[in-house]
């Protein structure tokens, strides 16, 4: 869809500061606020989370593809390990070791399982990655293998933050084979209006589900995905494959909006802007999640703010994105903290 390396990078720049902004609503506004887990039933959180962990997902998985064709299958491995598990581990030990340091928490050998619940969403790409590693090496890449998986991962039991790897999985999919069967070539064959016309019943599908379907009891975060031990398993399964769908029409939407306007972000200040924040996409996502906690001990009653969300969003994205800038300057920490160097 139109340049892609520009329009790839404003993906994930919007996509990072829908996850920033939709955590200063629920980690920035209030103690009470975040302990009564309001946030579901805001509407621009549950607005936000319909669709931004799958948009970044999906553009996972089609970049995914674009590395498997270029490299060997080590080649690949080793990557995902440097620019994923370091990361988590570099990330998470000095966590850990401030904790220590601060009396917070004492030593002891079973912190090895707070590594599996760090930074969930890059355990969920490497996870994503080597299902989708094992398909091509041993099926061929078949795509009724990686349904099969789908299919499995629902009777995982929803534990260590499992049901968001189940989740994640189909989007991760979709953007590999959206790749590997070059729907993009198609897509980008449709008319001007055609593709207007995909935009608005993306839409107005994910807008129906926004307003019919959406409920904080329907969370990923609060309902899991497995189908065993529920009353009713063919509710669960409705829940399953209605909260895809939504998901699906939410990245169609937003990723068919951006290539119609990416004519007119590409020379503008908003789209240089995302562009320069989709490069370091990861580096925030990861300095964000270990900020929750500051956000907290911040001075502010129960009640969500609008303004004051926008102003925390802002003062956040400029402290982590010169902090990024501060951990590149060394080569050997910008491997371990944020994957590459």
């Amino acid at each position: 869809m139109g340049n892609r390396s520009i329009y790839l990078d404003v993906i994930k720049g919007l996509a990072i500061v829908l996850v920033v902004f939709a955590h200063c609503i629920q980690f920035g506004s209030g103690e009470q606020f975040y302990a009564s887990q309001r946030c579901f039933s805001d509407s621009a959180f549950s607005f936000i989370y319909g669709f931004h962990m799958p948009l970044f997902m999906a553009v996972s998985g089609y970049l995914f593809r674009k590395s498997v064709n270029r490299h060997s299958v080590g080649q690949v491995v080793v990557s995902r390990v440097k620019s994923l598990l370091i990361p988590i581990i570099a990330w998470q030990t000095l966590y850990l070791l401030f904790l220590m340091l601060t009396d917070q928490i004492s030593f002891s050998w079973s912190l090895v399982y707070s590594y599996r619940g760090a930074l969930w969403f890059l355990w969920s790409v490497l996870i994503c990655s080597m299902i989708v590693l094992v398909g091509r090496v041993c099926f061929k890449d078949s795509i009724l293998f990686c349904l099969l998986v789908c299919v499995l991962l629902l009777f995982v039991p929803d534990q260590y933050l499992s049901s968001l790897h189940v989740f994640m999985f189909p989007y991760f999919v979709a953007g590999y084979y959206w790749n590997r069967y070059g729907m993009r070539n198609r897509y980008n064959s449709l008319s001007h209006e055609a593709k207007w016309m995909l935009c608005g019943g993306s839409c107005v599908g994910f807008l129906l589900f926004y307003f019919l379907y959406d409920a904080p009891e329907r969370s990923i975060y609060l309902n899991g995905t497995c189908l065993l031990g529920r009353a009713s398993v063919g509710a669960q399964l409705l829940i399953d494959m209605a909260r895809y769908c939504y998901g699906l029409l939410g990245v169609s939407m937003v990723m068919i909006l951006i290539d119609q306007l990416l004519p007119y972000l590409k020379e503008s200040v908003i789209g240089k802007s995302l562009v320069e924040l989709g490069k370091i996409s990861l580096g925030i996502y990861v300095i964000n999640h270990y900020t929750y906690d500051l956000m907290l001990l911040l001075p502010i009653s129960s009640n969500y703010v609008y303004m004051l969300t926008i102003l925390e969003t802002v003062i956040t994205m400029i402290f982590i994105y010169w902090t990024i800038k501060l951990i590149e300057r060394s080569r050997y920490i910008s491997l371990l903290l944020l994957g590459k160097g």
